[in-house]
């Protein structure tokens, strides 16, 4: 074991947008720089941002568990090498009952929507080392929201003034979408695609 534990303070991630954010951690390795158990946390927030991964025995595959925005989203990694050398990450996560405002604060971001969600997360990354899984690491998640409002935006408000007057909530019944996240020598992008939602009369 080249080395057994590993531990970091204030190690800040910029993402593509320019937000900084300052993580603490620990890993324990085993052979082959492979984690026993790591734990990431951010934990300028309440409720905290909290990943842990434990190795199943000694399989190349970890049980995942995240506590954010007072919800989790729980799930199951693994890691494969290919024929040429290249390493490949898979996992599947199941956020449940994740509130989005307490969510993206947690990451210094302010959540256009409220309201707590759940779906289905997939992630992947492919790279020669640690350090290019983690500059290409993909997420697609399908979500749910129910219900929902709309921060900062008065949709009724906004349609009786003419646009003149919006400052507000909009309740929404239901609120559904994809959002995908990708690592770039830039930092994380973000984008969300096939939104759908409905308040009252309004779709």
């Amino acid at each position: 074991t080249p080395l057994e534990h590993l531990e970091f303070h204030n190690l800040t991630y910029i993402s593509y947008n320019g937000v900084a954010v300052a993580y603490d951690g620990t890993i324990d390795f085993e052979s082959n720089w492979r984690p026993h158990l790591a734990e990431l946390r951010h934990s300028g927030t309440n409720p905290t941002f909290r990943l842990t991964l434990t190795r199943e025995a000694d399989a190349d595959r970890w049980q995942a568990r995240i506590h954010v925005g007072g919800g989790s989203a729980d799930g199951r990694m693994a890691l494969e090498t290919t024929a040429n050398g290249a390493m490949q990450l898979s996992g599947e996560l199941t956020p449940q009952d994740i509130e989005l405002d307490s969510a993206l604060s947690s990451f210094n971001l302010r959540s256009p929507v409220g309201g707590n969600g759940s779906g289905q997360t997939d992630l992947f990354a492919e790279g020669n080392s640690a350090g290019e899984l983690v500059r290409s690491l993909h997420t697609h998640t399908k979500f749910s929201v129910n219900p929902a409002a709309v921060l900062r935006f008065d949709l009724n408000k906004a349609v009786n003034t003419g646009g003149k007057q919006h400052g507000g909530q909009t309740a929404l019944q239901e609120l559904s979408g994809q959002m995908d996240t990708q690592n770039t020598d830039q930092g994380m992008r973000v984008t969300y695609t096939n939104i759908k939602s409905r308040a009252g009369e309004y779709t």
